[in-house]
């Protein structure tokens, strides 16, 4: 979880930096949308997830699968 906030907080201020006068800051100004694009994306892709398989999870057995990505979700 600390890695998401870093990484969303610092390609955030990459990109309200602005500066982008050589090759290298332009990468990371392009890398930084991606991390943005991906840090909101994630979330909503591992909720359908957990969403779609909610019948599934009804059934003990196939709960168990599923139990440590409904934890991390719930942290």
């Amino acid at each position: 979880m600390l890695t998401y906030f870093d990484l969303t907080f610092f390609s955030v201020m990459k990109i309200v930096e602005g500066k982008q006068h050589t090759e290298m800051r332009k990468i990371a100004t392009i890398a930084s949308y991606i991390i943005l694009v991906l840090s909101a994306v994630v979330p909503f892709f591992l909720m359908f997830i957990v969403c779609r398989r909610f019948e599934v999870m009804k059934i003990k057995h196939a709960k168990a699968s599923f139990n440590t990505v409904i934890l991390k979700i719930d942290k």
